[in-house]
This record gives structure tokens, C-alpha cells and sequence, in this order.
């Protein structure tokens, strides 16, 4: 897991894993982004419904330079919504 404070420019990485089990809190002002080596089931909690309407997600490309040096892979499988940011 990685996250941006986009105003600071801080950066915070956390390996979780079969060896490192966790739960990690990401205040709502962080851009975050999660890297999957084998398949998961992941949990995400939210404080709010995401609103199409109103929409307050703002994205962040894999490869942006402040992160892209914090993962594993240089060449991601990435989603389709994910793919059109970068």
C-alpha cells in the first residue's frame, strides 16, 4: 500500500502480507493505491458512500514521479478506470 499527502508531497508504504497481516487507517486527503502480487481479498472501509453525482476522488497515475519509485513493478496490470490516468 502506498499514499500521498499531495500537499506535502510525504509518502508512507506498508507491506502487508501473509507475514505481515494489518489493518492501515488512510485519512480521506491521502491519495492511496494498493499493489497485488497474488491474487487477494482485500476489505475497504469507506466514511461515505462514493456519490457519482458529486464525485470527491481524485486520481493519482501509478508512475506519478513521487511514488512511482515506492513499487515492486515497473510494468502493472493496471484496471481500465486506473489506465486512462496514466
Amino acid at each position: 500500500m502506498v499514499a500521498l499527502n499531495r500537499d506535502t508531497g510525504e509518502t508512507f508504504c506498508e507491506d502487508i502480507g501473509d507475514d505481515n497481516f494489518a489493518a492501515v487507517y488512510v485519512p480521506g486527503n491521502l491519495a492511496h493505491g494498493f499493489e497485488a502480487l497474488t491474487d487477494v481479498l482485500m476489505l475497504y472501509h469507506v466514511t461515505e458512500e462514493y456519490d457519482p453525482a458529486d464525485p470527491d476522488e481524485h486520481g493519482l497515475p501509478w508512475d506519478d514521479p513521487r511514488v512511482v519509485d515506492l513499487w515492486s513493478t515497473k510494468s502493472p496490470i493496471l484496471s481500465e478506470r486506473d489506465a486512462a490516468e496514466s
